[in-house]
């Protein structure tokens, strides 16, 4: 299977930390983000990636032409302010399969991708999506007649799902984007 890494964007939210370096090759440990995503996925049966640069692309290319890891990646440039579809339509060329994983540049996890590819099969749609609850960030209140009668310290909230970043698509997805 082959997987396709978003590794293009700014990453402004990073601030100061990518104004010398692109958002993947963020260092966790010693080591970028995109080497930790490439090293669970390659774990996972998954030993070809394409990766989607733009933004300081040259720092993403320099860095996978050095690694001593047994990995087959291509950088493709897909632009420097392109949009989601646009690179994933501008890289159909290298995708050889019925269909491929695509993820993000920036999320490590332990996503069970023998599980989200069954899935993907099973359901016979053209993109499949994890979904995650959000990491809580406040705590919540239940009020009752203007009085606190309950507090929950962050409470996980499974309700409203959000994006979790890992996703299976069929190749005939190419099919819908509008590379214009």
């Amino acid at each position: 299977m082959q997987a396709v890494i978003l590794a293009g964007g700014k990453g402004t939210r990073f601030g100061e930390a990518t104004k010398k370096i692109p958002k993947p090759m963020i260092k966790i440990g010693n080591k970028p983000i995109i080497w930790h995503i490439i090293k669970y996925l390659s774990s996972q049966g998954i030993k070809q990636f394409i990766v989607c640069t733009g933004y300081k692309e040259k720092i993403i290319r320099k860095y996978f032409s050095s690694i001593k890891e047994n990995w087959n990646i291509k950088c493709v440039y897909t632009g420097l302010n392109t949009l989601t579809g646009k690179r994933i339509g501008m890289i159909s060329k290298y995708i050889k399969k019925d269909y491929f994983l695509m993820t993000y540049g920036d999320g490590v996890s332990n996503v069970n991708l023998k599980k989200l590819i069954k899935t993907h099969i099973k359901m016979k749609k053209l993109a499949t999506v994890t979904a995650v609850s959000p990491i809580p960030r406040f705590g919540a209140l239940k009020i009752s007649g203007n009085l606190v009668n309950k507090f929950a310290e962050k409470p996980n909230d499974t309700k409203n799902l959000i994006n979790g970043g890992f996703f299976i698509l069929d190749r005939k997805i190419f099919d819908f984007l509008d590379l214009q």
